[in-house]
């Protein structure tokens, strides 16, 4: 009775492993690079929404500032008109 076992194993396969290597370090390296991309587009477009928030805050105080001066030169024609000064539809066609 003879008996045979038969086993096959791979003595050298370092070029394989070397290039799966390779290929896994530029995938780890591309994915890298996407995100710092990715980062920079993320704080590029937060820049723009602080400055787009500074300028709205800028404009709602220019706005404050032109409503009060509108309310002083109305209240201001309100008494020239009181005084005999200014007409009263004068007066009215301002405030419109």
């Amino acid at each position: 009775m003879t008996f045979r076992i038969s086993t096959s194993f791979t003595v050298f396969d370092g070029m394989k492993n070397i290039n799966t290597a390779q290929k896994k370090k530029l995938e780890i390296e591309k994915l890298q690079i996407q995100k710092e991309e990715e980062l920079a587009q993320l704080r590029k477009k937060y820049d723009q929404i602080q400055l787009d928030a500074q300028n709205l805050l800028l404009q709602e105080e220019n706005n404050k500032r032109t409503l009060e001066l509108v309310n002083k030169n109305l209240d201001m024609l309100e008494r020239m008109n009181a005084n005999g000064f200014v007409a009263k539809a004068d007066c009215i066609t301002k405030k419109n």
